[in-house]
């Protein structure tokens, strides 16, 4: 479905994602991929060799956040992918910059 000019399903996947080893999932918003985001002193990469580069929708990284151990969330809409499943809490994020960021360790 289109609406202005925009494919519904192409919205709905405004992220990338990878997983490492089977243990970790690393996701961030796409338009960050490849960028170096700063925060006073601290300089962050959103290297696309951790962070992936094959797209995933909301709904899907919703399943997998609530499946996985660990994950590293970079961004406005993956950070808020994982508000939304209940896996992380508005004190879990941290701001780089304006960027959200949340880590989750599960032990």
């Amino acid at each position: 479905m289109r609406r202005n000019g925009f494919n519904k399903e192409c919205v709905k996947t405004m992220m990338y994602f990878k997983v490492h080893s089977g243990q970790v999932l690393a996701c961030c918003d796409k338009e960050l991929a490849g960028k170096k985001i700063r925060a006073g002193n601290l300089e962050v990469e959103a290297d696309v060799s951790f962070y992936g580069n094959e797209e995933i929708s909301e709904e899907r990284l919703a399943e997998m956040l609530k499946e996985c151990q660990n994950a590293n969330l970079l961004g406005k809409k993956a950070v808020e992918v994982a508000l939304k499943a209940n896996v992380i809490s508005e004190k879990s994020v941290i701001k780089l910059g304006k960027v959200p960021h949340a880590v989750i360790l599960k032990l």
